[in-house]
């Protein structure tokens, strides 16, 4: 079991580029499964797919959504953001819950996408989709 968790994290470590440096983070009075249950529920309500899920180790890795650029014609380079939220336990009945985001320039010619992680400078008026994803779960609770 711990082998196989291990395995996984090492997976997420790998496949995810670079986030940004600063998380956003918030503490919620409630136990893990309750903060999780509106975790999922409040990135649905912002529109938000998930793409990867790992409740043992409490990853919640968004689809991508696209902030600037077209996806029309043949070749496109648009800037895309996907958002990964972590969630531990804080003490009792309490969950963190830290988002970081991801920046990606995706190019695309004919049906051949490639995907390439952008770094960002992290100001504060930048980080107005993770504030809205924290209220939103804190809706849900």
């Amino acid at each position: 079991m711990t082998r196989g968790l291990g395995a996984l994290a090492l997976a997420f470590v790998l496949v995810t580029p670079a986030l940004a440096a600063d998380p956003v983070e918030l503490t919620y009075p409630g136990d893990f499964d309750r903060v999780w249950a509106a975790a999922e529920k409040a990135l649905k309500a912002e529109g938000w797919g998930i793409d990867d899920a790992a409740r043992p180790l409490g990853i919640l890795v968004t689809k991508t959504q696209r902030l600037a650029g077209s996806d029309a014609g043949i070749q496109a380079i648009n800037q895309r953001v996907r958002l990964r939220l972590t969630l531990t336990t804080a003490g009792v009945s309490q969950t963190r819950v830290q988002i970081q985001r991801e920046m990606i320039r995706r190019e695309r010619v004919l049906w051949v996408e490639r995907d390439t992680g952008v770094a960002t400078a992290d100001a504060v008026a930048q980080r107005t989709l993770e504030e809205r994803v924290l209220a939103a779960i804190a809706r849900e609770l």
